[in-house]
C-alpha cells in the first residue's frame, strides 16, 4: 500500500479464497461469506470519501463450472457483460476492457475499467478484474468517487498486484 501513515491489515475469513491487504479502518462485511460475497468499504475520510460516497471492493468468489473451454470464451463472455452494464447503470462509460493480471503472480484476468453515476447520480468509477484459478471464479472489484480517479488509478492496480489467491 503506497498511502503514508496508513495502517494496513489482512482480513481472515475461513471462507476467503484470497487474501487482500486493506487499511486498518476499513469496514469487514462478510455476513455474505456463504454465498462468496466479501465487502470492504473505506471509513468516511478525505482519503477513503468524497461527497459521502466511499471507496470499496467487492469481492465475488464461487466455483468455476468450466463453462468454457478456452480463456477466449471466458474473456468474451465478460466483453458481452458490457451492454447490459450500459443498460443498467447511467452513464455507463467503458475505459477499458482487456487483459490484464491479477496477483503477485500474474493469473490472467479481465480487467474492466468504467465509469457511471451510482443510484444517488454519484460519478464513480470501477476497476474490475474477473479470473480463474484452481477451479475458483474471482470478481474483485474497486470502486471510488471519480474526483479520486488520479489518486487512485495507480493505486488500483497497486492492490491487484497485492491480492493473494489462496488456491
Amino acid at each position: 500500500m503506497d498511502f503514508p501513515d496508513v495502517e494496513i491489515k489482512i482480513p481472515e475469513h475461513p471462507d476467503a479464497k484470497f487474501r487482500l491487504p486493506i487499511p486498518e479502518d476499513w469496514e469487514v462485511d462478510d455476513s455474505g461469506s456463504d454465498n462468496g460475497v466479501f465487502i470492504y468499504k473505506g471509513r468516511p475520510s478525505e482519503l477513503w470519501s468524497v461527497e459521502g460516497f466511499r471507496s470499496n471492493f467487492v469481492i465475488i468468489q464461487r466455483a468455476y463450472d468450466q463453462r468454457h473451454a478456452t480463456d477466449e470464451g471466458y474473456y468474451n463472455e465478460i466483453l458481452a457483460t458490457d451492454a447490459g452494464l450500459a443498460d443498467q447503470l447511467a452513464e455507463y462509460r467503458n475505459i477499458h476492457l482487456g487483459w490484464d493480471t491479477l496477483g503477485g503472480d500474474d493469473t490472467a484476468a479481465v480487467l474492466r475499467v468504467a465509469s457511471y453515476r451510482n443510484e444517488e447520480g454519484t460519478p464513480v468509477v470501477l476497476y474490475q478484474w474477473n479470473a480463474i484459478r484452481g477451479g475458483i471464479e474471482m470478481n474483485v472489484a474497486l470502486t471510488f468517487h471519480a474526483a479520486l480517479l488520479f489518486a487512485w488509478a495507480d493505486v488500483a492496480y497497486m492492490w491487484a498486484k497485492e491480492f493473494e489467491w489462496a488456491v
